[in-house]
């Protein structure tokens, strides 16, 4: 039960962001910033492919196995959230 909760935890702290994320205007979403990430689109990438990390970690992956999945994937994705600026309706979807 413990570990379904934080995963609904998980499900619904990630909705709440990608809510807020719609109020965006493309422009907001993309423009540079001085933060840890350099732009919104950039901390969304980062969040889902963490996201992405821990789940080949629960399905057997070593770390550094799940670690060079997410950094192969990393380019595409982030080229994926930037072009997705305006349209956030789009279900994300897991393995």
């Amino acid at each position: 039960m413990y570990v379904e909760n934080l995963y609904n935890y998980h499900v619904w702290a990630n909705q709440r962001i990608i809510d807020h994320f719609k109020t965006l205007s493309p422009e907001k979403y993309q423009k540079e910033i001085k933060s840890v990430f350099s732009s919104v689109s950039k901390a969304f990438s980062h969040i889902y492919l963490v996201d992405y990390l821990w789940f080949n970690v629960l399905e057997g992956q070593s770390m550094n196995e799940a670690m060079q999945s997410s950094f192969q994937l990393q380019e595409k994705i982030e080229k994926f959230f930037l072009q997705k600026a305006d349209s956030f309706n789009t279900v994300i979807r897991y393995k």
